[in-house]
């Protein structure tokens, strides 16, 4: 049998035995001198998604997240009858209602701005 990264380097990851060393390198590999060498790799698997549209899945993804937080957090208010409690305890109230909703935003902004994965080409 010839070493299988000196024929193919994206091998390397591979122990010496041919089984893959990492969750992210090769599922199979197969080489002797009489077959053929079947690569599949997991990471082939994954879909890339264009920049433009995963800005505009964040998109709306924050238009839907304003209006169901608003509505929510109304509908907290009028539960717990804030308006009727004192001005500290209503003050508290608007002010951590009004910026909860910049955590689950921050994260959908995160992920608009995530680089698309790189996939080596075999």
């Amino acid at each position: 049998m010839r070493p299988i990264t000196r024929l193919f380097p994206e091998a390397a990851c591979c122990s010496a035995n041919g089984t893959p060393a990492l969750a992210s390198c090769l599922d199979t590999v197969f080489l002797s001198d009489h077959f053929t060498l079947r690569l599949t790799r997991s990471k082939d698997t994954v879909t890339k998604m264009h920049p433009r549209t995963r800005k505009l899945i964040g998109a709306i993804a924050l238009l839907a997240l304003i209006a169901v937080y608003s509505l929510l957090a109304m509908a907290a208010a009028i539960v717990l009858q804030v308006n009727q409690s004192n001005q500290a305890a209503e003050f508290a109230y608007y002010v951590v209602a009004g910026l909860l909703w910049v955590l689950p935003a921050g994260y959908i902004i995160w992920w608009m701005q995530k680089a698309p994965p790189v996939v080596d080409s075999p």
